[in-house]
């Protein structure tokens, strides 16, 4: 599954699983399931639930509900905290 960033012009472009940070979400992270691992390392590459929403073919409700369990399980209270958490691994 491609990850997603969005350029300066707004418009997301879609990059190879290889872009995908590799320090992010190990096995055994926060006891994540596997979806929730996908949507955490989503989160690092796309600026918004809609294009985590649209890359991950789920609806936004779904990608809001996952990351309230996301931030649960890892102790934060949102996307920034998340992020800088899973590059401190």
């Amino acid at each position: 599954m491609p990850s997603c960033r969005r350029k300066k012009s707004g418009q997301a472009i879609y990059l190879p699983d290889s872009s995908l940070p590799h320090v992010a979400a190990p096995k055994g992270t926060f006891n994540l399931t596997p979806r929730e691992r996908e949507i955490a390392l989503s989160s690092m590459t796309c600026s918004s639930i809609a294009e985590m929403a649209e890359q991950l073919h789920v609806t936004e409700i779904t990608v809001k509900k996952h990351l309230g369990r996301i931030y649960e399980k890892a102790g934060v209270k949102g996307k920034t905290e998340l992020i800088k958490k899973l590059m401190s691994l």
